[in-house]
């Protein structure tokens, strides 16, 4: 089953699914610790509790932003 951060899932299908949202508890969260994610379009990134994928530095070679914006091409190019 592929699984989208909330970027991704909102690019791809224009809608967040939540599918790498709460895979802890919310305790376990905090502004500089995720969850380790595997992400379709990211590839391993590290996710909030809401299931975005937090700062780049944990995955500097995350190529999520190249993906959206040829997202965004197609959708302009069809548009």
């Amino acid at each position: 089953m592929a699984d989208f951060c909330q970027t991704c899932s909102i690019v791809t299908f224009g809608e967040d699914f939540g599918e790498l949202a709460k895979l802890m508890p919310p305790e376990n969260y905090d502004a500089d610790h995720g969850v380790l994610a595997l992400c379709e379009c990211c590839g391993p990134v590290v996710v909030d509790y809401g299931g975005k994928r937090m700062s780049k530095d944990h995955f500097p070679s995350c190529t999520c932003e190249e993906y959206i914006d040829k997202q965004k091409e197609g959708t302009d190019a069809a548009g």
